[in-house]
């Protein structure tokens, strides 16, 4: 419905769960796509991979994206040695995603966090991360909790 509030003509249809990894299914998709993709620079991997196709087995970036460009920037963004090398390849990335718009990022680890009423909790809630990460989760600290 937001979409159509900014005036866009839609159709909405949720992909049967057999064929969620389908990975052919997924790459005829005549849509858009929305996925979690990871952290980190991993959303790269949305632009420097070959599309899928039945040539590739249908391995490869299934929203059908493949531009030699963004392959160029990409790479040269991997094999930057210096902290100051890679923050200038990434923004020449940027630059090109916000020019071409071959992606659309959404949110990044949109998270909601709730605490009862009356339990004492969560203080230090700068230093935590999500519960499927490996270490400094919000419950990390869950044996000084009180209820008040």
């Amino acid at each position: 419905s937001y979409w159509r509030t900014i005036g866009l003509e839609v159709d909405e249809s949720v992909v049967p769960a057999a064929q969620v990894r389908n990975l052919e299914f997924r790459a005829q998709y005549p849509g858009w796509d929305s996925t979690a993709t990871g952290s980190g620079d991993s959303i790269l991997g949305r632009l420097d991979d070959v599309a899928a196709s039945a040539t590739t087995r249908w391995v490869g970036e299934r929203g059908g994206y493949e531009n030699p460009r963004a392959q160029e920037l990409i790479s040269r963004y991997r094999v930057s040695l210096s902290e100051r090398d890679q923050m200038q390849s990434m923004k020449v990335i940027s630059d090109f995603v916000a020019a071409e718009l071959p992606l659309l990022p959404l949110y990044y680890i949109a998270e909601t966090i709730g605490v009862r009423n009356g339990v004492h909790a969560l203080d230090d809630l700068g230093g935590g991360a999500e519960g499927s990460r490996p270490f400094g989760t919000y419950t990390r600290n869950a044996h000084l909790w009180d209820v008040n």
